[in-house]
């Protein structure tokens, strides 16, 4: 008898919690062999509780170059420090310290 899901009356709880028949790998496997197109989203996305999410990268690679300036702006020290005095100094500090332009 197969546990496939079927593929008309699909919800996200049938995409992400499989039938659950005592054996992990093969219910798991069973259950993305009949998953479909909807394989996709089982594989890229995870359940925590009542919640479907999924992490996404970046689009394109960051170069370490582009990454440190990324850290030299004010908007990241505001965002990292929280207090506007704490990040002016934090530039202040960094300018300072990386010497004449």
């Amino acid at each position: 008898m197969s546990r496939r899901i079927e593929t008309t009356h699909r919800s996200n709880h049938s995409i992400f919690l499989p039938q659950n028949y005592g054996s992990p790998f093969n219910d798991t496997a069973e259950h993305i062999t009949g998953l479909g197109l909807a394989r996709i989203d089982f594989e890229r996305c995870a359940v925590a509780g009542e919640v479907i999410y999924s992490v996404e990268g970046d689009s394109t690679p960051t170069s370490q170059q582009d990454e440190e300036a990324r850290i030299a702006t004010l908007a990241h020290a505001l965002k990292k420090l929280g207090d506007p005095e704490d990040a002016a100094e934090f530039m202040r500090c960094l300018s300072e310290a990386s010497g004449p332009t």
